[in-house]
């Protein structure tokens, strides 16, 4: 904790500053519903003024897009819902779709996945 206490010291604010603000904000709850959306957009804002990128300007409305989403429908990344699949997709309808992101789900992760996610 004395590092992270350090690397908060001085006036400048980089974009590392706020890239862990956001790493805070989203992995400092007990769950995926209790996190502050809100904050993490804002963050995203304050980044994208620091340093523009697209990425950011993505991240902010996925952040928008959980805020938007109904109280208790929050899930986390990598796990489809029917309802998230469109009508058609580029793999055809909807139910090939389904079919696909079911069975995605249930694979094992990659090589890269398990040793970024450990």
């Amino acid at each position: 904790m004395a590092w992270l206490a350090r690397s908060a010291a001085g006036d400048e604010l980089t974009r590392y500053h706020v890239e862990a603000g956001i790493a805070w904000e989203a992995l400092s709850t007990a769950t995926f519903a209790d996190t502050d959306w809100g904050r993490i957009a804002e963050l995203y804002d304050v980044l994208d003024r620091i340093a523009p990128s697209p990425v950011h300007a993505l991240n902010r409305a996925v952040a928008e897009a959980h805020l938007a989403r109904p109280a208790g429908r929050a899930r986390p990344p990598g796990r489809l819902a029917p309802e998230d699949v469109p009508a058609r997709s580029p793999a055809g309808t909807r139910s090939s779709a389904n079919s696909t992101s079911a069975s995605a789900n249930t694979r094992p992760p990659s090589e890269p996945g398990r040793r970024h996610y450990g």
